[in-house]
């Protein structure tokens, strides 16, 4: 029973490097394909890790700048994700609008790249699936690999058990398939094609149907000189692309069939001839001489129709054909008579038997039916028959093989009949082709039009479908180009059964029971085994993945993690060794989140801190006393009465600039914290008051560090728990740094102020 491959394979279609394929059942492809799309969303955070990174880099500077400036770097710092730096720089943007210059048009472009950033790596998420080619198309694997042969036809006609067994087999399968491929044909060959059209390469062999001359002598066809007949040309076939034999392109082959129908006269090469006892008529066609396909006899009558069969039927389009094939006796059924001969293709006679009764008169010009009768169902209606009881199809069939891989001058076979071609033996095919060759003759074989009409008889005609049931022979009318249409119909069963049998070799019979008559290929036959482990199929239950694609998503991926892992440290170590850009390195280290909460717990005298040039900042003091109030819940006081005593005012602000905390001069003590940053005034000092201690309840690490620390003055009036921190709009001034020491020989610890 034929089954699926499931592991590493190349479809040689796309080339050894391109073409490798992974196939795994859908369960494991969708664990899969989820852990890429978490892989990818990862790679994006490592991927904005690198950005902010480079932009905190390139925008650090030396002197003062705005709280904005600072809040910029602190999230370029810290921001996990392009996402979360998205909403923060939207809130810091419009918390600034009017207290910094230009904050809308400053905050601008890191909103756009952050947005850019999101937007690229949730669409890859999203679509994550096309980065890496998932496809339904898989392998077929089948131990029972092989043809279903018919035993040889012998003169006597007299079969053994064995061989019996094999033609009756042989016989239902091939009707089977052939049903299929019809219902096929007729569901997936159109514009209206199914979910259930989706099994081979491709869902259909598309081919160009175009009017054409009689294929035969003019005075043969019915139709107007010049457009009387109608073309079907399929174009080049290629076995790896359309037919889905996963060969590489040098072993592989291309495939074309044309095929030209005409309706052809009959009143003029028929006769009615009685028997001999005088009681019955026969409908006598001379197209040339029958041939006897077991005896190799013939006689001068191409065909005979009975004229009691219309009595006993209730068939409405029994159907028959004769056939000729070029330059092979032991399948031709007549010999053509010149008008009819063809020296570069096959040519297959149609006979229908119209019995059918319309309910309205039918133009078209094989299933001419123009004659009422009287009301012989009594319906009050007249119908009309055919004047003649059978109608002759003409149909010519040629075929070509080529090497893709060579011009078609030298690399192709002429338009010609399938038993030419079928005895071709090119030297130059590789084994690889031979075995593709015979794979494709062996479906071809059963795809004429003879077959056809052979397997399936009235249901090989479109026109049946109108018939108002099988045991009537009531239809309603047809159109006037049904001839046209029977044509592509009986084309597009002929593709639809090429693609089936192709298909059969590696995944076995239609029928299970057919099994027992595989005949496999020849041990020695190595490619023909290997085109049956090569047959390409669609199969929604699996999903193949490009193992290219998956290479490099991973390969990428990982280095872009790596490389976000790495660079800051890298380019520390460089900054070192070269002694450039160090305070870049400084600036990055100082405003890891961590490092800002230290400066907050500094800047309230809680702890004394090590680990102050970057890393995990840790206490220094013992276990017993590392416990402290988170310094937003502790009243900062400023000993107010003390210092108006020395002359100490606290200045107002409007657009403030400040010198970053993380190269404000700092000094500490045995017991903690006794310095302060340093404030350089630009305005007008206003004394303090003395009654502005305050509370900072903001959950940023870094909500009001600067403030904290003496760099810019918080603005109360618009304070909100939860809200961005920035400094008041109040006149400006330049950093100033308040140190407090205690003085040599004082007790107590007075304040003074220093610039420097």
């Amino acid at each position: 029973m034929a089954t699926i491959y499931t592991g590493t394979w190349v479809n040689w279609q796309a080339g050894l490097l391109y073409g490798a394929q992974f196939t795994t059942t859908s369960p494991q492809a969708l664990c899969l394909v989820s852990f890429l799309a978490i892989f990818i969303v990862i790679v994006g955070r490592h991927f904005w890790g690198i950005l902010r990174f480079i932009l905190h880099q390139l925008r650090v500077v030396r002197s003062p700048q705005d709280g904005l400036y600072y809040q910029q770097q602190a999230l370029l710092r810290n921001s996990a994700s392009s996402t979360a730096a998205l909403y923060e720089f939207v809130r810091i943007g419009w918390a600034w609008r009017g207290r910094a210059e230009y904050s809308l048009a400053r905050v601008s472009p890191l909103i756009l790249l952050a947005l850019a950033q999101t937007t690229v790596f949730t669409l890859a998420g999203v679509f994550s699936s096309g980065s890496f080619s998932i496809t339904n198309e898989v392998l077929i694997k089948n131990d029972a690999c092989g043809y279903l042969k018919y035993p040889e036809l012998r003169e006597d006609e007299v079969y053994n058990t064995s061989d019996w067994k094999l033609l009756s087999a042989a016989f239902v399968e091939d009707r089977e398939a052939s049903t299929k491929s019809m219902a096929y044909a007729k569901t997936c060959y159109s514009d209206n094609a199914g979910p259930d059209c989706n099994y081979f390469a491709v869902p259909r062999l598309q081919a160009l149907s175009v009017a054409a001359a009689c294929p035969f002598h003019d005075s043969m066809c019915i139709g107007s000189n010049g457009t009387g007949a109608i073309q079907m040309d399929s174009g080049y076939i290629y076995t790896d692309k359309h037919l889905g034999i996963n060969s590489k392109q040098h072993d592989s082959l291309a495939y074309r069939r044309v095929t030209t129908c005409a309706p052809i006269k009959n009143q003029e090469y028929s006769q009615w001839q009685k028997n001999a006892a005088g009681d019955n008529q026969f409908l006598e066609f001379y197209y040339g001489d029958y041939i006897n396909a077991a005896t190799g006899e013939r006689l001068p009558v191409t065909f005979a129709h009975d004229a009691l069969y219309a009595n006993y039927t209730s068939v409405a389009y029994p159907v028959n054909y004769q056939m000729s094939a070029m330059n092979d006796t032991s399948v031709s059924t007549f010999q053509p008579i010149d008008v009819l001969s063809r020296t570069d293709g096959d040519v297959t006679l149609v006979f229908l038997f119209n019995n059918a009764r319309y309910t309205a008169a039918v133009n078209d010009i094989w299933f001419n039916a123009t004659i009422p009768s009287v009301d012989v169902y009594g319906l009050g209606q007249y119908t009309y028959g055919a004047p003649l009881p059978i109608a002759v199809m003409g149909c010519v069939e040629q075929h070509q093989f080529c090497k893709p891989n060579e011009p078609a001058s030298t690399g192709c076979s002429e338009l010609t009949g399938f038993a030419a071609v079928n005895t071709t033996n090119n030297a130059t095919y590789s084994a690889a082709q031979r075995s593709v060759a015979q794979v494709l003759k062996h479906a071809i074989s059963s795809t004429l039009i003879s077959d056809m009409i052979f397997q399936l008889g009235p249901a090989s005609l479109a026109a049946s479908s109108s018939v108002f049931g099988t045991s009537t022979l009531l239809s309603a009318p047809l159109p006037d180009n049904q001839w046209a249409l029977e044509i592509a119909n009986w084309y597009d069963y002929s593709m639809a059964h090429l693609q089936r049998l192709v298909v059969s070799v590696a995944s076995g019979p239609a029928m299970a029971s057919s099994n027992a008559y595989i005949v496999p290929p020849a041990d020695t036959d190595q490619a023909a085994f290997d085109i049956c482990a090569n047959q390409k199929v669609i199969d929604s239950r699996y999903y193949t993945f490009s193992v290219p694609g998956l290479t490099i998503i991973m390969v990428i991926g990982l280095l872009i993690i790596t490389t976000n892992l790495l660079l800051p440290k890298t380019i520390g170590i460089l900054q070192r060794l070269i002694g450039h850009g160090l305070h870049r390195k400084e600036d990055w280290d100082h405003d890891h989140v961590l490092q800002l909460q230290r400066l907050a717990f500094e800047g309230n005298k809680l702890g004394a801190w090590s680990s102050r040039e970057g890393g995990v900042p840790t206490t220094l003091q013992s276990i017993e006393s590392q416990r402290f109030m988170r310094p937003g819940r502790v009243v900062k006081a400023y000993e107010p009465l003390e210092l108006a005593e020395q002359g100490v005012g606290l200045p107002s602000m409007t657009t403030p600039t400040i010198a970053s905390p993380a190269r404000a001069a700092t000094s500490m003590t045995k017991g903690g914290f006794v310095g302060l940053p340093h404030v350089e005034e630009r305005g007008d000092d206003e004394d303090f008051d003395g009654k502005s201690n305050y509370y900072n309840d903001n959950d940023d690490p870094f909500h009001d560090d600067k403030a904290d620390m003496g760099l810019g003055i918080r603005d109360e009036r618009s304070f909100d728990v939860g809200s961005r921190p920035m400094t008041a709009a109040r006149p400006s001034i330049d950093a100033e740094y308040y140190s407090d020491r205690p003085e040599s020989g004082s007790s107590a610890a007075t304040k003074s102020r220093e610039f420097i």
